[in-house]
């Protein structure tokens, strides 16, 4: 059973990617601040922007650029936008 930080959706109302997961950064560059909004019109802090390391099914390591560290974030959110 996969734990619930290591499940991404693949969401095409996102703009960015982004995790409340501080632990799946390789780098994370803290002093990225800003503010987001979210799909149910919450606004959150962005704690910080970098690269996070993820597992694919076949368990190799993918390293995904500009991903968010939005920490009261519930699930992880892969953009489709993004990704094209």
């Amino acid at each position: 059973m996969q734990k619930s930080q290591d499940l991404w959706y693949v969401d095409n109302g996102c703009s960015n990617r982004m995790t409340g997961d501080k632990s799946s950064f390789v780098q994370l560059d803290e002093s990225t601040k800003l503010n987001i909004t979210l799909a149910d019109g919450r606004t959150q802090e962005v704690a910080g922007k970098e690269t996070i390391a993820m597992k694919d099914k076949n368990g190799f390591t993918k390293y995904v650029q500009d991903s968010l560290c939005v920490l009261d974030l519930a699930s992880n959110l892969l953009s489709v936008g993004q990704l094209i």
